[in-house]
């Protein structure tokens, strides 16, 4: 069995928002408020902050059958750990893909391939 599901998790203001706005392909992008409140801002669904949501929510996953595109966003690996750590049932639904702080070159490269 191979994970199917993405979280990506990254510090305060490191271009997770930014990141899944620009490659991810979504139908539906929704984003936790610290009440636990989902909004759908826009297929593939996209849960930013989505460990505010807490464990009702993880036993929904955990039912559901794997099926279609769903990314997850958090502060920090610590969330991912937490959530789809070795003892939870959500294990091997994911992969952990990190973001960092960008890199100049890739800055630059992508502001070159806009034509500035």
């Amino acid at each position: 069995m191979y994970a199917r599901w993405l979280v990506v998790c990254g510090e305060e203001k490191q271009g997770k928002h930014s990141t899944s706005e620009i490659r991810a392909k979504y139908s539906h992008y929704f984003i936790v408020t610290s009440g636990r409140d989902l909004l759908l801002e826009r297929g593939r669904i996209v849960i930013d902050e989505f460990h505010r949501l807490g464990e009702p929510f993880f036993s929904a996953l955990q039912g559901l059958p794997g099926k279609g595109k769903l990314i997850l966003i958090a502060p920090t690996r610590y969330y991912f750990r937490e959530v789809v750590g070795s003892n939870s049932p959500l294990l091997g639904l994911f992969y952990l893909r990190e973001l960092g702080l960008v890199d100049p070159r890739d800055a630059i490269n992508f502001v070159s391939e806009l034509g500035y």
